[in-house]
């Protein structure tokens, strides 16, 4: 039988250091974050821990976001 190849003493494969990022601008586009937004809406979701309602989450949003995505996109968001 022949000798088996095995990685398991190889070192742990490395992903690109960006490796999430194209997820996370996919799920930033504009028209996802819309399209989820208006799901949101239609399900009536319910005040999230903070206690703000639909209308006052999309307040908050407007000028929050773009620091909040920021935050995220460099991976040093904290709730």
């Amino acid at each position: 039988m022949p000798d088996a190849i095995s990685d398991e003493t190889a070192l742990p494969r490395r992903e690109p250091e960006d490796a999430g990022r194209s997820l996370l601008a996919q799920v930033f586009a504009r028209e996802n974050m819309q399209r989820a937004w208006t799901r949101v809406k239609a399900n009536k979701g319910a005040a999230g821990v903070d206690g703000l309602d639909i209308a006052q989450t999309a307040e908050h949003l407007r000028w929050a976001w773009p620091e909040l995505k920021q935050q995220l996109l460099e991976g040093v968001y904290r709730p």
